[in-house]
């Protein structure tokens, strides 16, 4: 038999294991296409082969403004602007195509065709006749990052079930000059592998890492799988995060079919959604059950409930048991 690459051979074939085309399956394509969705569904959230790590990387940004004219010609970065209407104002903290500004959060919104004005790098107020065509809120301003629409590098789409942690993007124990303690460490310890053992040196490393851990501790992120937001807990626009800073989470997301075909051909998948089929078949039957047609043929729709529903029980005690992601321990 070819291998299942597509989702139309792998409901041929489902159908084909219960008998069609030389029994009528009493399901509509509706159903079985309902019963495939169930099928992956399923196999995605428990299989382990169901899920891949992924790295999600964002740019925090601040509101950003559109402007209809050429601001570079009229405004640098680290001023202040302000809107001639609304009376918001906002710090200019990047100008990107001319046109876009990226200005830092907790102002008042701008009005679209309002005038903006600015002061200079003297603090002199100064008029322009630059207008806003729009405004919109950044991640700053919502001080989450929204996940819907995410892609991978070839564009795929991707659902991201969970997100394990984001990466520290600063680390409080380093400086930028030779009095570094671990540069010291590696300088006066560890200057080439030869010549020194690296045990005491792992070991400091791994202390220096626990006393971070304690006094600064990892920056608390929550994320939700149906909200597709990502909070992140520290003091957004200040300092810990400013505009431009860049966040890389380790995420895990579900694995489109679609996209990587050899999901259709899954032994434990095929097995799954014939007998969901299979159950929907013997639920549209039990409304005749005891039917008896031409030829002295009796419907017996419950018998072929029941049978799915054992091979159903079966199959997800075998998914928990053999093919299940292995549980990691949980320490509060």
């Amino acid at each position: 038999m070819a291998t299942i690459t597509n989702r139309a051979d792998f409901t041929t074939y489902c159908k084909r294991r219960l008998g069609f085309p030389v029994i009528d399956i009493n399901v509509d394509d509706d159903q079985v296409n309902d019963r495939v969705d169930d099928a992956l569904q399923y196999w995605q959230d428990y299989h382990f082969d169901g899920l891949q790590k992924v790295y999600y990387i964002r740019m925090l940004t601040g509101s950003i403004l559109t402007t209809s004219a050429n601001v570079n010609t009229w405004i640098n970065s680290t001023r202040q602007i302000v809107g001639n209407t609304s009376g918001a104002t906002a710090t200019v903290t990047a100008t990107q195509n001319n046109s876009i500004i990226n200005v830092s959060c907790g102002q008042k919104s701008f009005i679209v065709g309002e005038k903006l004005n600015y002061y200079d790098a003297n603090g002199t107020f100064q008029t322009t006749n630059v207008t806003v065509s729009a405004f919109q809120w950044g991640d700053i301003d919502k001080r989450f990052l929204d996940l819907n629409g995410v892609t991978d590098a070839q564009g795929n789409s991707l659902e991201i079930v969970g997100i394990s942690r984001i990466f520290p993007i600063s680390d409080s124990q380093a400086t930028i000059n030779m009095f570094d303690l671990r540069y010291q460490l590696r300088l006066n310890e560890l200057y080439d592998f030869t010549s020194a053992s690296y045990i005491n040196y792992t070991l400091t490393q791994q202390h220096l890492r626990s006393l971070e851990i304690m006094f600064t501790g990892e920056v608390p992120i929550r994320y939700q799988r149906h909200m597709q937001r990502l909070y992140i807990d520290w003091n957004w626009g200040d300092s810990e995060a400013p505009a431009g800073q860049v966040v890389v989470a380790e995420c895990y997301a579900a694995i489109n079919p679609d996209v990587y075909n050899m999901i259709w051909n899954d032994r434990w998948l095929k097995e799954y959604a014939t007998a969901l089929i299979k159950r929907t078949w013997g639920n549209n039957l039990k409304k005749f059950n005891g039917l008896q047609l031409p030829g002295g043929v009796t419907l017996n729709g419950d018998q072929i409930f029941q049978e799915a529903s054992a091979e159903i029980e079966r199959l997800e005690q075998e998914m928990g048991n053999d093919y299940g992601a292995p549980l990691e321990f949980f320490l509060n």
